[in-house]
């Protein structure tokens, strides 16, 4: 786990993180920005992030003494996160499928604004992937559509924590944030 934590924090400092006044989704302002998907969406960062999260994944699981069925992500960012996680997991003889929800139900098909839930019943825990969190808002969204659906969310795993309080957030909706960065992992050099 380790090495590959640390692979992905070298590519993620090299290919996604930009110092410098940037203007967030949420409207604030930050000295920083972090684009995971470029590093995401690359069969290397696939790669490095399945590993690193199934390892902390496993870890979580051991100290809380429960297992997860699945992991699930927002749509558009969280998707190849899941993705990563459901296929290193099945590569080392796991079944995490994945569900993906989306920012509102579709307004065409089957309407389905959580997709993926074929493999699963009510009352599965779910594991919840994001991967930057600032104020936890597009998370709080997912949680909700997928306590609706029927699953059960208490934790989350995101790849960076900005630390700008989207864990407290995130702990008044009933869910643990457990992420593999901080901030501090990219201001520190």
């Amino acid at each position: 786990m380790e090495n590959a934590k640390n692979n992905l924090l070298a590519l993620l400092k090299e290919r996604a993180y930009t110092p410098g006044l940037v203007t967030l989704a949420s409207g604030k302002q930050s000295d920083f920005y972090i684009d995971c998907r470029k590093v995401a969406f690359t069969g290397q960062g696939h790669q490095l992030i399945g590993h690193a999260f199934l390892s902390q994944l496993g870890g979580l699981e051991s100290e809380l003494n429960l297992r997860f069925a699945g992991c699930a992500g927002m749509a558009l960012g969280a998707v190849p996160l899941a993705s990563a996680l459901a296929l290193i997991a099945f590569q080392k003889d796991r079944d995490l499928s994945a569900v993906v929800v989306r920012k509102t139900a579709k307004g065409h098909g089957a309407g389905n604004q959580v997709e993926g839930t074929d493999a699963f019943s009510k009352g599965d825990r779910l594991i919840l992937l994001e991967d930057v969190v600032t104020s936890g808002g597009s998370a709080i969204i997912a949680i909700n559509a997928l306590r609706e659906a029927g699953f059960v969310i208490e934790h989350a795993l995101c790849l960076v924590d900005r630390e700008e309080g989207g864990a407290g957030n995130l702990a008044d909706a009933g869910v643990t944030l457990h992420p593999l960065f901080k901030r501090s992992d990219f201001l520190a050099d």
